[in-house]
């Protein structure tokens, strides 16, 4: 019998560094894979792209979002579309850098 300890089904999971191709994406990846829809947060559109296509091309429900999570205006784009997307805010992951 398989126990799955991360169920996340209907619920929003953003993750702030997903872009970045290493600890951020495996955390949307993660999440996606047990059922979140995962708003993935990064500076850089291109790395959004490059890091995050390859999930959504896989069918997993991962929305990229470009955004500076250090300014109000970046925190606030990613609240929009939280508020945009049909489930709970479940949880929060900050996979980024700077001061």
């Amino acid at each position: 019998m398989t126990n799955n300890l991360l169920q996340l089904d209907n619920r929003i999971v953003v993750v702030a560094g997903a872009g970045g191709g290493s600890l951020g994406t495996t955390v949307t990846r993660m999440a996606a894979e047990a059922g979140a829809t995962v708003i993935g947060v990064s500076r850089d559109p291109a790395n959004l792209e490059q890091h995050l296509g390859p999930l959504i091309a896989q069918g997993l429900s991962v929305i990229p979002v470009a955004a500076d999570v250090e300014t109000d205006e970046g925190v606030a784009t990613v609240m929009d579309c939280v508020r945009r997307t049909q489930g709970d805010l479940h949880g929060l992951v900050t996979v980024v850098g700077g001061g």
